[in-house]
This record gives structure tokens, C-alpha cells and sequence, in this order.
């Protein structure tokens, strides 16, 4: 099945919380697998973690996926022109997080596509950067690292190469040439006790959630913080 543009939604926020560990892990204990998508960003809202700009940013993004997803209920996938629409007013959301952990040191990958050989070996590696002058840009490159950007420091190939062969083995019986690199896997995340589905709270409650006052559990004491969150694998 194919992953749903609500899955990847979600799984963007937990790839920036528990990835990109941000804010240095704040939010590791509240937002998890099974936090509702629009609890995701009330949490992020609630937090003295972020400032004002940041939580107006958050509210714009919550107001789309509220709207998107009582436009098109349940399993409805929606077209390509609402998919748009929300992919721009997320995507100041996605630079925070990754701005967050470039400014912290962290190396933050380019989103990679590799056209991959019958053999498992790669042909091509394409990294995309929004980061130019002219915004998007990619670039080509011959040959390449199963699931690896090219030029990723040292260390993000030792910890990295596993998942990238891992993912190709799911493929390479399939019909597909290309893979994405950076894989991120949601289930790395432990999820909590409540098995609810993570898309399934209720539009209209959900618009009508009022931004809830700083919590003290959301404030991850650094030191432990730091030494118990250091980032996880990207994708």
C-alpha cells in the first residue's frame, strides 16, 4: 500500500522531533507515533519552546490540515491541487525543525533519489536543495551509496548504510528503478500505551481546540536531555 499523503505528513513532524531532535529533544516525551497529527501541533503551539512567530507559522499549518482533512475524510485521498496547497503552507514548518538542527551543528540531508541498478548497486544520485539562490536545485551525480546523499559526512554513511541496503531489498523484487534516499521509519519512534490511530481525531473538535497554556513536563531538563536524545538516524 502506498504511503498516505496523511502518514507522511506525520511522519515529517516525528522525523523532526526525534531525528532532528528538536529543540534538543523537548518534545520527545509528548509527541510520539500515536499523537494524533493536530495533538502534534497543539503541543508544539502550547510550548514556551517557541516563539511567536513560530507558533503563528504552526497555526497557519494546523489550519490547513484541519481543512484538508474535513474536505476529504476517512481514507480519502486528496488531489493534487489541495496536496499542493498544503505542502506550501507546511513547508515553513519543515524549515524550522531543519534550521533548528543546522543552527545545533546537526547534518541535515538533501532529499536524494537514486535510479537503482538490477544488481543493487546505484546508478545515479540525484540530491535536491532548496537552500539556492533560485530555490529548488539539483544536482546529478554518477554512481553513489544505497540511501546515502552525495557528500554526507563520514559518520552519517557508517550509521546510514544499513537502512539504505534495507530499503532497496523491500524494492529490488519489484518493479521499481528509483528509490528515496533518507528513508525515514516511524516505527523507530516508540509509540505510548494509546492505540489510537494516529489520523483519527475528529476535524470539527479539533478546530475548535483552544492554544493550551506552557506545560512544565514539555521542558526536557538539558543535560539529560542532551545526553539521552543525541539524533537519531536520517532517514
Amino acid at each position: 500500500m502506498p504511503l498516505k499523503f496523511y502518514d507522511a505528513f506525520r511522519d515529517s513532524i516525528l522525523k523532526g522531533v526525534h531525528q532532528q531532535n528538536f529543540k534538543n529533544g523537548a518534545f520527545k516525551n509528548t509527541i510520539t507515533a500515536s499523537t494524533p497529527v493536530v495533538e502534534m501541533m497543539n503541543i508544539l503551539i502550547s510550548s514556551s519552546h517557541l516563539n511567536p512567530s513560530q507558533k503563528d507559522m504552526v497555526k497557519t499549518c494546523r489550519k490547513s490540515f484541519i481543512a484538508i482533512r474535513k474536505k476529504y475524510p476517512g481514507d480519502q485521498m486528496p488531489d493534487l491541487l489541495d496536496v499542493f496547497a498544503i505542502t506550501q503552507a507546511s513547508e515553513p514548518l519543515w524549515k524550522m525543525f531543519k534550521g533548528d538542527a543546522q543552527v545545533r551543528g546537526v547534518y541535515v540531508p538533501p532529499t536524494t533519489m537514486q535510479v537503482m541498478n538490477k544488481d543493487g548497486s546505484v546508478a545515479k544520485t540525484i540530491t535536491i536543495s532548496e537552500d539556492g539562490p533560485d530555490g529548488f536545485s539539483a544536482v546529478e551525480t554518477e554512481g553513489g551509496v544505497a540511501g546515502i546523499p552525495t557528500g554526507a559526512p563520514k559518520e552519517f554513511v557508517e550509521k546510514n548504510m544499513a537502512k539504505g541496503n534495507a530499503v532497496w531489498d523491500q524494492l529490488k523484487n519489484s518493479d521499481a528503478k528509483m528509490m528515496t534516499a533518507n528513508y525515514f521509519d516511524p516505527s523507530s519512534v516508540a509509540p505510548t500505551t494509546e492505540k489510537e490511530d494516529p489520523n483519527s481525531a475528529d476535524a470539527e473538535k479539533d478546530a475548535k481546540i483552544k492554544d493550551k497554556k506552557p506545560k512544565r513536563d514539555d521542558k526536557t531538563d538539558f543535560g539529560k536531555g542532551f545526553a539521552r536524545n543525541l539524533r537519531g538516524a536520517f532517514m
